[in-house]
C-alpha cells in the first residue's frame, strides 16, 4: 500500500462531501473512481493532492511526489511541447524527454508551442509531462472529457503503455464507465453526497487484452449503471 485514506470528512459551508470516507490506494495499480455528477471526486483527489485539508480525519503513506493531470492541460503557451515536460523535472534527462515525446506520438512536434496542437495533442503532452515528473501517485481527474471517441480510445492505448513501463499508482476520476472499465484494476463507486464508497469492483485481466464486447464487462458495466441509477433515484 502506497497511501491509506481513513475516516475522512469534508463540509463546504452547510454543504457535507465527504463522509467518514476510507480508502487504499496500492502500489502499481490503477483505481477509477465513478459516481454521481458533483458528487466530490475532484474534492477527493484533491485532498489526496494535499490542495485541501480534510476536515476531520486522517492520511498516511508517502506522499511527497504526487502529479496531477486536469481536465484541461495547462500547458505553458509560451513553452514548446519539450520544454513544458522538461519543466517538471529536477534534472534535465533529454532521453526520457524524447522517449516520452515518442511513446505518447508526438514525434516531430517537440518544438510545436501549444497553440499549434490539436486538443488531443495537448493532453498528450500533459501526460508526457506528468510521467515525467515520476510521481508515485499519479492524480487525473477526467483529462478525456473533452476528448471525441476515437481519441479517447488512443488516449487510454497511449496510458496504459506510460503505465506498463512506470507502474506508478494512478487515481483516475471519471464519468464514463468505459474507460473505467478499460483501465482500471480496481472501480470505486462512489455515493451521491456525502459521498462514501459504494461498491469496489476488482479486475484481474490486464488493461491490453480488455475488451467491451466481453460478458464480464458487460455484466460488470450493467452493476455500476445499476448502483449509479439506484443512489440517483435516492
Amino acid at each position: 500500500m502506497i497511501c491509506k485514506l481513513k475516516g475522512i470528512y469534508k463540509r463546504f459551508d452547510d454543504l457535507d462531501v465527504l463522509n467518514n470516507l476510507n480508502l487504499d490506494i496500492n502500489k502499481e495499480e490503477i483505481i477509477c473512481i465513478v459516481g454521481p455528477s458533483g458528487c466530490g471526486k475532484s474534492t477527493l483527489l484533491n485532498i489526496i493532492s494535499g490542495l485541501i485539508k480534510p476536515d476531520k480525519g486522517k492520511i498516511t503513506g508517502d506522499l511527497d511526489l504526487v502529479g496531477y493531470v486536469f481536465q484541461e492541460d495547462r500547458l505553458l503557451p509560451f513553452k514548446t511541447v519539450y520544454e513544458n515536460i522538461a519543466i517538471v523535472g529536477k534534472e534535465k534527462n533529454h532521453k526520457k524527454i524524447i522517449d516520452l515525446i515518442y511513446e505518447v506520438g508526438l514525434k516531430g512536434f517537440e518544438d510545436s508551442y501549444p497553440n499549434n496542437l490539436s486538443g488531443g495533442m495537448r493532453q498528450r503532452c500533459s501526460i508526457a509531462r506528468a510521467f515525467y515528473f515520476n510521481s508515485k501517485i499519479l492524480l487525473m481527474d477526467e483529462p478525456f472529457k473533452s476528448l471525441d471517441y476515437n481519441l479517447k480510445v488512443n488516449m487510454i492505448d497511449y496510458l496504459i503503455k506510460l503505465w506498463d513501463k512506470s507502474k506508478s499508482s494512478i487515481v483516475f476520476v471519471t464519468h464514463n464507465i468505459d474507460e473505467a472499465l478499460l483501465l482500471g484494476n480496481r472501480i470505486i463507486v462512489l455515493s451521491n453526497r456525502p459521498i462514501n464508497v459504494s461498491k469496489i469492483f476488482n479486475i484481474d485481466i490486464h488493461q491490453s487484452k480488455r475488451s467491451l464486447t466481453d460478458k464480464h464487462f458487460t455484466y460488470l458495466r450493467n452493476q455500476i449503471i445499476d448502483l449509479l441509477s439506484n443512489d440517483k433515484e435516492e
